[in-house]
């Protein structure tokens, strides 16, 4: 689908190879649009049961051939089958790529992996993200924003309830700083497959309450950070010594406002200075104690 001004116009089926009778997704694509990553489910057939059974699941990839997507071909990640790969995701650069896998030797359940584009396009060897990321549960749906801000899915953090989106920073295997969204973002359901459409709205899918079904799309808007105007302190300040320069302490000093016709008055301090506080727009006299001689320098 074309997303514009936050509404959705039509949907469109990709059509085959990219999709088939069964599971077909997430998906990820390069800036270009030329490449797709996606996670396809394995079918296992048996005679002994009517029922279908799902298998371990694949990172497929295709490359855009004009108008037609060609016959995707299996990432060499789990060429043996005998663990997952799943959930795609690439830098905005396309360098690295993330993914979702249950292979041992990780940190627990799900983990997260990255691995890095080589010279001749093949991907290398994949390392996983480590544990400022992955827990012994499951950290799922890897996304990363085009300013680079990385974000997934965790039961293992701290969070409010199921699977929650988390963000951190860093990339490839050296991440910090990992914070919970909090609500709204998050629910006491599942929140997941967050994907940033700019750096302030997006979608995101969860199982919350009130939506129309099990999983469902959320569009969200993120409010700007309130900027606070500066306040412009406007005063008038001055000193009263006497004819040798020496301060004078406890001299009373009047402001008027001409325009309000408002007057306050302050006594000098030790050192003989004193100070006003004016409002905006507004004319000015300041006076000395008409009991003694005063000369006002501007």
């Amino acid at each position: 689908t074309d997303i514009q001004n936050n509404s959705v116009a039509s949907l469109s089926m990709l059509p085959r190879p990219i999709n088939n009778e069964y599971h077909n997704g997430p998906a990820v694509f390069t800036q270009d649009y030329k490449e797709i990553y996606f996670t396809r489910t394995t079918i296992i057939k048996s005679k002994k049961s009517k029922y279908i059974q799902f298998g371990k699941k694949y990172i497929y990839y295709s490359v855009k051939n004009g108008e037609n997507w060609r016959e995707p071909q299996i990432l060499p990640l789990n060429i043996e089958g005998t663990y997952s790969v799943q959930h795609p995701a690439l830098s905005p650069d396309g360098k690295i790529l993330y993914f979702v896998s249950d292979m041992p030797g990780g940190v627990g359940g799900a983990d997260i992996y990255a691995s890095i584009k080589q010279e001749d396009g093949t991907w290398g060897k994949y390392e996983n993200c480590g544990t400022t990321i992955n827990t012994p549960e499951d950290e799922v749906f890897p996304s990363v924003r085009n300013d680079g801000q990385f974000y997934f899915s965790s039961k293992g953090h701290t969070g409010v309830g199921g699977l929650d989106v988390f963000t951190a920073k860093g990339s490839y295997t050296s991440f910090s700083n990992v914070e919970n969204l909090k609500t709204p973002m998050n629910s006491t359901k599942d929140d997941f497959g967050i994907l940033f459409l700019s750096d302030t709205s997006g979608l995101i899918s969860s199982n919350r309450n009130g939506g129309l079904g099990l999983d469902d799309i959320y569009r969200f808007t993120k409010n700007p950070p309130k900027v606070e105007k500066p306040v412009v302190a406007l005063t008038v300040e001055g000193e009263v010594i006497d004819n040798k320069g020496v301060p004078l302490k406890d001299v009373e000093i009047t402001l008027m406002n001409t325009t309000t016709g408002a007057t306050k008055s302050v006594l000098t301090d030790a050192s003989g200075k004193f100070k006003f506080e004016l409002e905006r727009d507004n004319e000015y006299v300041v006076k000395g104690d008409p009991n003694k001689a005063f000369t006002i320098q501007e």
